[in-house]
């Protein structure tokens, strides 16, 4: 009994040093610098749950530049010879020609209701009842290329169908879908009057376009095809509407023309600047080729994730094909809204290159996508009129319906996880050496 009551004793005296101790221990003041870590911690983490998993040349597939469509105006008059005949003839040839395409087309009555649609300096350049039926291409952007006037007595179809044809097909875009989805990129090079020039810029490109293979980009993915060069000649007619869309088409009368060389990807769209004369070297493709690796992140300027547009089919095996090399379905609604572009003051364009002020120009711009009441308002307006538009693609297709295409959605990417997981382990450490330092009383 006394040897019980002389352990309880030792283990209360005990009990008693250890909170005398403790109590003695001076609190220990705020560490500011470990704070920081922590904040460190939960930013890295909090940026790698919201990093964008994809590269700049894949916001090429699925840039609003092939979402927001071309517009291939029929412009008439209710007293016009053969408007009659015009909408139906419209009609059966887009579904033809436009089909997977991102090309509209739609009849305008420049007496109807429906003229406002139209620029009011082509209404009134088309005032005369017989200049019409004209044919006028706008694109996403709203410029404007005039197609000429059409002859709708004996053949209506055949007619519309002549004129639409190259509206969506030429010698360069044969082919052309396969290649930017096989390839890093495609670089257009169109050759100036400078025979020389020409030359060395040709050289340049050759040298970059083969550099760029091997490299990393920064979501650490290997180049592993060279960009495929491909030569537009602006003599060429066929090539007319490309070069249009591209905005290298000759003016009339230009006797001097600058080589020029831009970087196509995705569904047809650019991304990068226009170089063009000197600039046409190996270092400035040099530099556009790896920017098209960077992250389509804040970090990035919005200017590099929207461009031009060329009018181009795209159709369900194309798609397909682009979903099993990108690994993400690129028409999917979720994609598109992944990459809103971030609003940037001038300054923050530093470090692209000597690319801040490209073409487009300093703006601020958000990519958005088309809103749903605008799409219903677009198909709408196809049936009320004849306009045949291609399938919107972007609309997530029914699951499970026999013969649907399979989707494949973002969730779980392995870039994702693995930035999820540096940020998880990042916060883990630093909790670990705080708990450490906290139980330590000489740190």
């Amino acid at each position: 009994m006394t040897h019980g009551v002389e352990k309880i004793s030792a283990a209360a005296a005990r009990w008693k040093s250890w909170k005398m101790k403790i109590d003695g221990v001076p609190m220990k003041k705020p560490r500011p610098l470990l704070a920081l870590f922590v904040a460190a911690a939960c930013f890295l983490c909090g940026a790698n749950l919201t990093a964008c998993p994809y590269s700049i040349r894949d916001s090429a597939f699925i840039g609003r530049g092939s979402r927001v469509p071309f517009r291939l105006v029929f412009l008439s008059t209710s007293t016009t010879p053969g408007n009659d005949k015009l909408a139906e003839a419209v009609k059966n040839a887009a579904a033809s020609w436009l089909q997977d395409s991102n090309v509209v087309a739609r009849v305008v009555e420049l007496d109807g209701p429906e003229k406002n649609e139209v620029p009011t300096e082509l209404q009134e350049s088309y005032s005369d009842n017989s200049l019409l039926p004209a044919a006028i291409l706008f694109s996403p952007s709203g410029e404007s290329l005039e197609l000429g006037q059409l002859e709708l007595k004996d053949k209506p179809l055949d007619t519309i169908m002549e004129l639409m044809g190259p509206v969506v097909e030429s010698p360069l875009r044969r082919g052309l879908q396969e290649k930017l989805v096989k390839n890093w990129c495609v670089i257009v090079f169109v050759p100036g009057t400078d025979k020389k020039q020409n030359a060395e810029a040709l050289s340049g490109i050759e040298l970059a376009a083969a550099a760029v293979v091997g490299k990393k980009t920064e979501l650490n993915k290997s180049i592993d095809t060279a960009p495929l060069i491909l030569t537009l000649d602006p003599e060429k007619a066929e090539e007319r509407i490309v070069l249009w869309s591209l905005g290298v088409l000759p003016g009339e009368g230009e006797k001097e023309r600058p080589v020029r060389a831009l970087a196509l990807a995705g569904r047809g769209e650019t991304r990068g600047p226009t170089l063009e004369g000197e600039n046409v070297d190996a270092e400035k493709m040099g530099e556009l080729l790896e920017m098209l690796g960077r992250s389509c992140s804040c970090t990035t300027s919005p200017v590099w994730l929207i461009g031009k547009a060329i009018p181009l089919t795209w159709g369900v095996e194309i798609r397909a094909m682009a979903t099993l090399q990108l690994g993400f379905d690129p028409l999917d609604p979720e994609v598109l809204r992944s990459i809103k572009g971030e609003k940037k003051k001038p300054k923050e364009l530093a470090g692209l290159g000597g690319f801040e002020e490209f073409e487009l120009g300093y703006s601020e711009v958000t990519i958005d996508p088309i809103p749903a009441e605008e799409e219903a308002t677009l198909q709408a307006g196809s049936e009320e009129t004849g306009e045949t538009s291609a399938p919107q693609k972007n609309e997530t297709p029914p699951a499970q319906e026999a013969g649907a295409e399979p989707q494949v959605t973002t969730e779980g990417s392995p870039a994702t996880v693995i930035l999820i997981a540096l940020g998880a382990m990042f916060s883990v450490v630093i909790l670990t050496g705080y708990v450490i330092l906290r139980k330590s009383p000489q740190s």
